[in-house]
């Protein structure tokens, strides 16, 4: 079988599966046969799921494109499966990427034609047709992400010379000479490489750090100097000081080096790798306008290594000026600005100069400087307060840890939050994640007034662990936490509910039964469930909200109400029936939980039963077995499991119990029906016969026990009658005797001609006598006198059959037959003469 016919699921299973072929779970054929093209073209073909983010294969597996023979196979054929990106063009930029010569040949290679009508000879329109390239390089995505990473020279070469493709338009397209605009079949459809093809390349080339191609393209294209200082951008963004030297260098010989400021741009793209290669490599030293400049340079440009060496060369940090610390602090300069604290010493620095620094946006050199000596309540603590003011989680969240890092030293530190009369506590509850606002919370000295409407908008918006810390540091929000809750309701989610309830929301009348009533009215049944974990006030009186209860199946409000002795009432009848409708178990049971009387019986009150081995729920057989009744309608085998466990009373009249109960290997349903069966009783051994039936056909007749062997013979007899081979077979297997049927059985299988059932009869061991009998009836029909008056003789009983043998032997027409076997005793019913 080849694997293209099998299904598209399977298909896909194993190829997927097999592009790896140290799997275990593929065979290596299987692994041959998914890297074939021809089969993985076939999987994409029958694509037939495609999304909002995908559309076929390639698109959502792009590995694909790496698999060159599947690439060229897909070219070759012209096929293109996505939708979203042109099949070709990714093609393609993979072709270049790795160097596939000959794929990337026969794309530029391929030509599409387009239309255009001019005025023939005679005036009439003639479309004609002009020939471009199908994939045009110029416009080639050089940022594609499939270019960072490597570039092929042979690639570079390759699209250098696309400008000599010749392209015989008659052979790849079914037109004649006289179809094309100017005339011409054999054409060049690319034109030399431009400024911008050159400049892509050796982008790619710079960021792969490939000099060959990039020594190639530069000396085929010379930049200008806008098109240099872009490429220099690139190169200062590797950091790469051996690739900077070699552009240097070239720009020096194509005179464009002098116009470049190469520090600058290092310090505006803060590379520091550069910027301390421009410093230690600078061979005007001896300049001092050149030594000051770059000194300041290192320093702002964050350059320990160049500061340090300049250092060594006679460098003082005392011609540090405040400007250069501005500068600094504004590039958010760290290594610098630390080494400057370290070497003058924190106790030292002037006043301005520590108000700069701590103005910087960089934690990591505040932490530092709190390392250093910085006095972490400098200005009435304001550290604290303007990194609280000014945190931004969105901005800052690449620096998250640093900040907290920085707010707990400062906290240790002895930081007041509530000094400068200030709102930052309720302006952390709305920015600040809950590991922040627990340590500003742990450290509070005091309790924080007028915090209650804050924390309220706070709720409005579901900040859940920012409200449980509020919480729990803040006990004045309690008393108004239910009418908060009720009020806003609608705009809470699941959780800021639970915790609200968790704090004894529902603790306040009305507001607790409301909350509930929020829940099961919006029939959000995960909310009451965990809300009833709570203490909350219930209304046992409203006996309209328990039936809505009831009636969604929310089996914890539906306890909390059986449970509580309030909830005083007698008819449960209907709430009852409509949970046994509506399949729902868990409500069911907990009726019939609540339900099992207690000794006295007092009131009717519903409690917790005591331990006990019977269970009689007073509910279990209300209305003539109603609840029963609809457990079988519904054939709920769980179901009537629970009702039979609580004192459910089956009668011969819930058959359909008894058959369901066979039908879904119910053994514990089938034999409490047994059990008010009366063997002896033919209805009940038809009813017992039947279930056997069932039995049989869902092929469970071997879990039916302590079934008699009459029983069985009863099944085995009703299969007969009804000429139904197979079950007459499986009531055998199961133990049924063929001589233990009616004698009157075998003989009407023989005379309908039911031969398969004669046959099995006879094969199981049908006593001589039945085999006997059923010959002379056939010798009777026959209306052989002689043959007859001989078997006759022997002593047959002639009415075993109820005068079938009388009524067989009427067909024959033979009176002397008929006479015979009334001499003999033969009952005189009904004759059936022959009419023919």
């Amino acid at each position: 079988m080849n694997v293209n016919d099998l299904p598209f699921q399977i298909q896909s299973t194993i190829f997927f599966l097999a592009q790896n072929p140290n799997l275990a779970t593929v065979s290596k054929n299987f692994h041959e046969v998914a890297l074939d093209p021809s089969t993985i073209i076939h999987c994409f073909s029958k694509w037939k799921n495609p999304s909002k983010d995908f559309c076929c294969y390639l698109c959502k597996y792009k590995r694909m494109y790496t698999n060159k023979n599947l690439m060229m196979t897909i070219v070759n054929k012209d096929l293109n499966f996505c939708k979203k990106f042109r099949s070709n063009n990714r093609i393609l930029n993979y072709s270049l990427r790795e160097g596939w010569t000959d794929v990337t040949e026969v794309i530029l290679n391929k030509t599409k034609l387009i239309q255009s009508s001019n005025p023939s000879e005679s005036g009439n329109l003639k479309t004609l047709y002009k020939a471009i390239p199908l994939f045009q390089i110029q416009f080639i995505n050089w940022y594609e992400p499939i270019f960072s990473e490597k570039l092929s020279y042979k690639s570079v070469i390759q699209l250098e010379n696309a400008h000599k493709i010749q392209v015989d338009i008659l052979k790849q397209h079914n037109i004649s000479k006289d179809d094309m605009i100017d005339g011409e079949t054999n054409i060049h459809i690319h034109p030399k490489l431009g400024k911008n093809i050159y400049v892509g390349m050796l982008r790619c080339s710079i960021k792969a750090n490939n000099l060959k191609n990039i020594s190639h393209i530069l000396n085929s294209y010379q930049m200008d100097k806008k098109t240099f200082e872009n490429i220099m951008r690139v190169v200062i963004e590797t950091e790469n000081t051996e690739l900077f030297d070699y552009f240097v260098k070239y720009g020096k010989s194509i005179n464009l080096e002098a116009s470049f400021d190469y520090l600058a741009r290092a310090l505006s793209y803060k590379k520091l790798k550069i910027i301390s290669h421009l410093i230690t490599t600078n061979i005007n030293l001896d300049d001092t306008n050149v030594f000051d400049t770059l000194f300041k340079s290192a320093f702002v440009g964050d350059s320990l290594d160049g500061l340090l060496f300049l250092i060594e060369k006679g460098a003082k940090l005392s011609s540090i000026k405040d400007e250069d610390i501005k500068l600094a602090v504004k590039s958010e300069c760290q290594h610098t600005l630390i080494y400057y604290v370290q070497q003058i010493g924190m106790e030292n620095l002037p006043p301005r100069t520590i108000r700069m620094l701590i103005k910087s946006r960089n934690y990591s050199l505040k932490n530092r400087l709190l390392d250093l000596g910085l006095d972490p309540r400098i200005n009435k603590d304001f550290l604290l307060h303007s990194t609280l003011i000014h945190y931004n989680p969105y901005t800052d969240k690449n620096n998250h840890e640093e900040i907290e890092c920085y707010i707990k030293k400062l906290l240790d530190g002895g930081c007041d939050v509530y000094a400068r009369k200030s709102k930052i506590l309720k302006h952390c509850l709305l920015y600040m994640g809950p590991k922040i606002i627990n340590m500003i919370l742990n450290k509070g000295k005091k309790p924080h007034p007028g915090m209650e409407k804050a924390f309220f908008e706070l709720g409005c918006e579901n900040k859940v662990e920012i409200a449980r810390l509020m919480l729990t540091h803040n006990k004045d929000v309690y008393p108004e936490l239910g009418k908060f809750l009720y009020k806003q309701r609608s705009t809470l989610n699941d959780d800021m509910i639970k915790l609200f309830v968790g704090f004894g929301a529902g603790n306040t009348e009305p507001y607790g039964m409301g909350i509930i009533k929020y829940a099961i009215n919006k029939k959000n049944i995960k909310l009451a469930n965990s809300l009833m974990e709570y203490e909350i006030l219930l209304d046992y009186k409203d006996l309209k909200f328990f039936r809505d209860v009831v009636s969604i199946g929310c089996t914890s409000v539906v306890e909390k109400y059986l449970q509580n002795e309030e909830f005083v009432n007698t008819d449960l009848d209907d709430e009852f029936i409509y949970a046994c409708r509506r399949n729902n178990h868990a409500v069911v049971h907990l009726f019939l939980k609540y339900t099992v009387p207690t000794e006295k019986f007092e009131n009717r009150k519903r409690k917790r039963a005591a331990s006990s081995n019977i269970k009689v729920s007073s509910l279990a057989n209300i209305r003539n077995g109603k609840p029963l009744e609809v457990a079988t309608k519904n054939e709920n085998m769980e179901m009537i499991n629970i009702l039979l466990e609580y004192g459910a009373k089956i009668t011969p009249k819930n058959k359909n119990l008894f058959l369901d109960s066979i039908k879904y290997e119910n053994i514990d349903a089938m034999n409490h029906y047994l059990g008010i069966l009366d063997v002896k009783n033919k209805v009940h051994r038809d009813i017992i016969g039947e279930g056997l039936y069932q039995a049989i056909l869902y092929s469970h007749f071997k879990n039916v026990k302590n079934i008699s062997r009459n029983v069985k013979n009863d099944i085995l007899q009703q299969a007969c009658n009804v000429g139904n081979i197979e079950y007459a077979i499986k009531a055998i297997e199961m133990g049924a005797d063929v001589n233990g049927i009616e004698p009157r059985t075998f003989c009407k299988a023989y005379i309908s001609n039911r031969t398969d059932i004669f046959d099995l009869l006879i094969e199981n061991g049908i006593e001589k006598e039945r085999i006997e009998e059923c010959r002379f009836i056939k010798t009777c029909v026959e209306g052989n006198f002689d043959k007859v008056k001989e078997m006759a003789s022997k002593e047959l009983d002639l009415n075993v059959y109820d005068g079938l043998i009388l009524k067989q032997a009427g067909k024959s027409c033979n009176i002397k037959i008929i006479n015979l076997l009334l001499s003999k005793g033969a009952k005189p019913e009904k004759i059936i003469w022959n009419a023919s």
